[in-house]
């Protein structure tokens, strides 16, 4: 079977009064959840057509990594998927989407990746058994011509972000658009000390917070000194949101680059598109500052998630920075921690390649290693 299936997630069917639609794929379909696309569940209905047969799909690639396409890797992908085939995201002229073609097999031992070319030619990336992929069975990774260095990445390391600290989304959908009639002009306004400094994506650098200094552009507006009442939003929004603002936290961009910053005096909101990791200890929140401002931040993330990058972007996930691997290296650690020290009291180009020097060393990476970092930055 050979198809190309429409692409329409479940909200959208919802605004177009396709409830009853929408009712019947999720009661029928076992392996879609969350905000699922329809090809997923003409995928599923194609494996069961044709369980002794060949089906090859194309679709979006965001089910590879997604958590609606979880349920569907494990108890679909991993058993019969054969080769994936990246098309990119000028496949089609009336669809921006990154396309993947999929082909299953009644039963396969080892998957196949592949991309095209700029002659429009499959090149062979990565192949690996299917029984060596484990939960959440993510498999973006094999796209990446570093699959190697990834994998060299994880061995060296017993422990991840989580076993520090929590990562948590900054806010909810809705928080972010509340938020708007609350936020005002400081300046000559209102006593700063009873109100929080609003910051999003744009307004954040590498261990800096730029309030103050750019405007913030939020839903269509651009403030200078951005801030709200910290009584206001104690009132307003709900605990989770309330909490994580009025925390010790480290506040980074949830979009395209991995730049954040440590809220000590937790003096600041995070607002929409940010990620949030929440830690009463300065020396925690300095390491994994650390190590989320470094080189090889950037490049395992984008290396190991292919599929949700756009357009040479990615949008980060509470599920990529918490499952990070870190390594039980004590020593390293702490150094890593007194270096975001020493940048915080002066400046990070004093002590960048420092810092990238020392995440390396944690990570037991080589020269040759440091060198493909560098060059795919």
């Amino acid at each position: 079977m050979i198809g190309n299936p429409p692409y329409i997630d479940s909200e959208t069917m919802t605004i177009l009064g396709q409830e009853e639609m929408r009712a019947y794929i999720a009661k029928t379909y076992k392996y879609i959840k969350g905000n699922w696309d329809i090809y997923m569940a003409f995928m599923e209905q194609g494996l069961r057509l044709c369980p002794n047969g060949y089906l090859c799909f194309i679709t979006p690639d965001k089910w590879l990594s997604r958590p609606f396409g979880a349920k569907f890797r494990e108890f679909c992908m991993i058993p019969r998927m054969n080769s994936i085939a990246h098309t990119g995201n000028q496949t089609f002229k009336s669809a921006m989407v990154d396309a993947i073609i999929t082909l299953f097999k009644p039963k396969s031992a080892s998957i196949a990746a592949y991309k095209f070319n700029a002659k429009g030619e499959p090149v062979h990336m990565n192949t690996t058994k299917s029984s060596s992929i484990s939960k959440p069975f993510l498999i973006d990774s094999l796209f990446s011509p570093y699959l190697g260095l990834v994998e060299k990445i994880e061995a060296s390391s017993k422990c991840r972000f989580d076993n520090f600290a929590q990562c948590e989304g900054a806010c909810a959908t809705h928080d972010a658009y509340e938020l708007i009639p609350f936020v005002k002009e400081a300046v000559g306004v209102v006593d700063l000390t009873t109100h929080l400094k609003v910051v999003n994506t744009g307004t954040l650098s590498k261990f800096f917070c730029r309030w103050g200094e750019k405007e913030l552009t939020y839903l269509g507006n651009k403030i200078l000194h951005p801030v709200v009442s910290i009584d206001d939003f104690k009132q307003s929004f709900g605990a989770s949101y309330v909490t994580k603002s009025l925390s010790k936290k480290i506040i980074f961009k949830g979009l395209n680059l991995l730049d954040g910053f440590i809220d000590y005096d937790h003096e600041y909101l995070p607002a929409k598109t940010t990620l949030v990791i929440c830690s009463e200890s300065n020396d925690v929140l300095r390491l994994l500052c650390g190590i989320i401002n470094s080189e090889l931040a950037i490049f395992y993330i984008k290396a190991k998630y292919a599929s949700s990058s756009f357009c040479g972007g990615i949008t980060f996930t509470k599920d990529m920075i918490n499952s990070f691997p870190i390594p039980d290296d004590r020593e390293r650690q702490e150094q890593i921690a007194t270096i975001v020290s020493a940048i915080e009291s002066s400046s990070l180009l004093e002590h960048t390649e420092e810092l990238n020097s020392a995440v390396f060393q944690l990570y037991k990476l080589n020269d040759d290693d440091v060198k493909t970092i560098k060059s795919a930055q």
